[in-house]
């Protein structure tokens, strides 16, 4: 068992020494036996004792109340540290539209039906629910015996899941249920709820370091970090509570807990302005003058909170009231905290609105307020999350994700608030619960990717994908990683490492973070920090590359891990999985303009449950394809068809078709696209190629109608060049024969362009 400084402990925290253990598989990564979460109970019930005494000697000592209110934020006398009393207070001072949570709502402009029914969330805060109000009545349960109704409790509740009376007030989930709790016992009865199949909850509190305005009710700031230091050295720190969160989350894999980030940042007395601090040789409070700068200093990075510093924790800043899904319009609130954590890695994990937002309060059962804060951010990502839990249930039944996985989905598919990739401000962006709740859909069709693995340490995952190059192509890696050392440099246990190639060898790294300059925007290289990494291709070529991801190292296990094997999720956009193939072998695919019409014409070597082809066109400069004709297939078949379709009067232009092959049970995949050019009059004629198929060689005649420079170009399926057929100037009406020689390239089907000045 590791030493630990020593402490005065309290009865809502959580623990510093070492864990008690179960067993560990060496195989797999398991929830903790009853056993560690009893002895966590007995621990928790020692240091109520222990804090009983410490509350009640400082709170003598430095003449502090037990419980106050300042600028509608709830604070609790709960301990010390180091001579200097411990807070918890909330973290307010969610909205549907701002997280695309209203799309997924019944009679939405979207194509889902979701409320959060059949989900419950655990609400832990500072006191109990007005369970009474028109809001939450018959929405929630109180969990444990907190009879103090809060203000801050309600507001946070009734984002997640008000009924709606209110239609302005209506929760992100307003189906779902809340199982509501205090701060008090927060670990063990987070265990124990997640031990019964609890799958989010949400935390919006947190302890009060640094500066704490009218800690003494005499309207002056006072100082809690140390006295003879310029910022509180626990900022951003990887301590006890998040070394006790991320082993709450590694026993319990499904289970994902959702934490306000904090609203530090720039807080502090103005210059000249007496404020309080505490001798350290005296344990009195002393008023000074001495400059001292704001919480997160000039840039306000490194103000991170206690428990928000876990790896597993899904950590949520706030923005300003969002107008418009773009990145100019995602602003972090005035004191939104920002990252990095004191190890480097990204925090906060997302953003979403937290300026004003309005819901119930507990003034009395028809009351509303206007609140700010990441609380309110945390408390509609968490809306969000029962949404998608949801959404889980019927697309999964008895299949649930890991808590990882969403965590990755989440990130994925948040919108970027700046410069592509993550940033110490807003982390992985604003998030986006339509198009997470997409992906999960598209991943149970094969349009998209959710894949959760096992990994050995110093073993490698290949997973081959097919790019169809409609849209960028974006893997995200995430993982349950172990509880690291309090107070250690590095907090990442289990380092994963992702990467893309393609069929050229290149090599596609993911974003990374300096956190020496946090104001600077994501390059990419190897990630040693992040247990979530995401590689992005904006404009990738249609074709096959390979996903990979290595298990390169373990420092610092607890015993549970040790050895183990790791958990993984991925999420791939823009691809599909190539052992989802549709098993249809396309041999040629060719479209030519016959007369004012487009003549398609295709042939498969072998059909296996093939229902047939969708046929479908974009004109030059639309942005959607639409389906113009559906040709029946020969379902399974050995042997080789010939299929065709006219397109009558195509109209001036340049053309793409492209066949969307469907099988039998509706799983649908796409041919490289062709393309035709027609004109009202005649510019330009190409034959088809002649011998085709061709063993060694085949000619094509190119005439123009104007003198004009032309150059021709073989490509193959993946859209690499392979030949240069012609490159010079062609004189009008005179048929220029061009050869392409096959003779050393592989079996397979090739593309011939030709691109002239008219």
């Amino acid at each position: 068992m590791r030493a630990q400084p020593a402490r005065v402990w309290v009865a809502h925290t959580f623990l510093t020494t070492g864990l008690l253990l179960g067993a560990a598989s060496a195989h797999a990564q398991t929830p903790a036996p009853d056993t560690w979460r009893a002895a966590q109970a007995v621990r928790v019930d020692a240091e109520a004792r222990a804090s009983a005494i410490a509350i009640t000697d400082i709170a003598r000592r430095l003449a502090l109340p037990l419980r106050f209110a300042d600028r509608g934020v709830l604070y609790e006398l709960v301990g010390a540290e180091g001579g200097r009393p411990l807070f918890t207070r909330t973290l307010g001072e969610g909205e549907a539209r701002a997280v695309a949570a209203d799309r997924l709502w019944p009679l939405s402009d979207g194509d889902f039906t979701l409320t959060g029914a059949g989900v419950t969330v655990g609400v832990w805060d500072g006191g109990a629910l007005r369970r009474t109000h028109q809001e939450l009545l018959g929405q929630s349960r109180a969990a444990d015996a907190a009879s103090t109704v809060a203000a801050h409790s309600t507001h946070v509740a009734a984002i997640i899941a008000g009924r709606g009376a209110d239609a302005g007030a209506r929760g992100i989930a307003y189906g779902a249920s809340i199982a509501a709790y205090d701060w008090s016992r927060d670990r063990i009865e987070m265990a124990t709820a997640a031990a019964g199949g609890l799958r989010v909850s949400n935390h919006s509190y947190g302890q009060a370091w640094g500066w704490v305005a009218n800690a003494r009710g005499d309207g002056k700031w006072a100082w809690l970090g140390a006295a003879d230091a310029s910022a509180d050295a626990r900022f951003g720190q990887y301590g006890w509570m998040a070394a006790e969160w991320d082993a709450i989350a590694y026993r319990y894999p499904r289970y994902l807990m959702v934490k306000a980030a904090g609203n530090d940042r720039g807080e502090g007395a103005p210059a000249g302005q007496p404020y309080w601090t505490i001798d350290a040789a005296l344990g009195q409070w002393v008023l000074t003058s001495t400059p001292r700068p704001p919480d997160g200093g000039v840039g306000g990075f490194d103000t991170i909170l206690d428990a928000g510093n876990g790896k597993n924790v899904l950590t949520v800043g706030a923005v300003t009231d969002v107008a418009a899904r773009d990145a100019a319009a995602i602003n972090p609130l005035s004191n939104s905290v920002f990252g990095p954590t004191d190890d480097g890695r990204i925090k906060p994990d997302l953003v979403a609105d937290g300026q004003d937002v309005y819901s119930a309060t507990s003034a009395g059962d028809f009351a509303y307020a206007r609140m700010s804060g990441t609380s309110m951010a945390a408390a509609a990502v968490t809306g969000a999350v029962a949404l998608l839990l949801e959404h889980e249930a019927n697309v999964r039944p008895n299949n649930p994700y890991r808590a990882a996985t969403l965590r990755a989905l989440l990130l994925h598919t948040a919108d970027d608030a700046g410069a592509p990739g993550p940033d110490y401000t807003t982390g992985w962006g604003l998030v986006n619960a339509y198009r997470a709740a997409d992906v999960m859909r598209g991943a149970t069709g094969g349009s998209a990717i959710m894949r959760e693995a096992r990994l050995a340490p110093g073993a490698d995952l290949r997973l081959p994908v097919v790019a169809d190059g409609a849209g960028p192509l974006r893997i995200t890696l995430a993982w349950t990683d172990p509880e690291g050392i309090a107070d250690s440099t590095r907090a990442l246990v289990n380092d994963l490492d992702l990467w893309l190639t393609d069929s050229l060898g290149t090599v596609y790294r993911p974003f990374v973070l300096n956190p020496a300059r946090p104001a600077d925007p994501a390059t990419t290289g190897i990630n040693t920090r992040d247990n979530a990494e995401a590689v992005l291709v904006p404009v990738p070529t249609a074709g096959a590359y390979v996903v990979h991801v290595r298990f390169t190292e373990q420092r610092n296990a607890p015993a549970i891990a040790a050895g183990t094997v790791q958990e993984l999720s991925l999420v791939v956009t823009g691809a599909r999985d190539a052992a989802d193939a549709l098993p249809v072998e396309l041999t040629a695919f060719d479209a030519r303009l016959d007369g004012p019409d487009a003549l398609l014409s295709w042939t498969t070597a072998s059909e296996t449950n093939n229902a047939g082809f969708a046929v479908e066109t974009r004109r030059a400069g639309d942005d959607a394809w639409r389906e113009i004709a559906f040709v029946p297939g020969h379902g399974t078949t050995p042997n080789a068809h010939a299929y065709a379709h006219r397109a009558p009067a195509v109209g001036a232009g340049r053309h793409a078709f492209r066949l969307r092959q469907v099988d039998t049970d509706g799983a649908a995949d796409y041919s490289a696209t062709v393309e035709v050019e027609a004109t009202l009059a005649e510019d330009a004629a190409l034959t088809r190629p002649a011998p085709n198929p061709f063993a060694g060689s085949t000619r094509v005649t190119l005439t123009v109608a104007r003198p004009q420079h032309v150059a021709a170009h073989a490509y193959d399926l993946l859209g690499r060049r392979v030949a240069v057929l012609f490159d010079g100037d062609l004189e009008a009406n005179a048929p220029e024969t061009l050869t392409f020689d096959g003779a050393n390239l592989p079996a397979g089907v090739y593309l011939i362009r030709v691109q002239g000045e008219t």
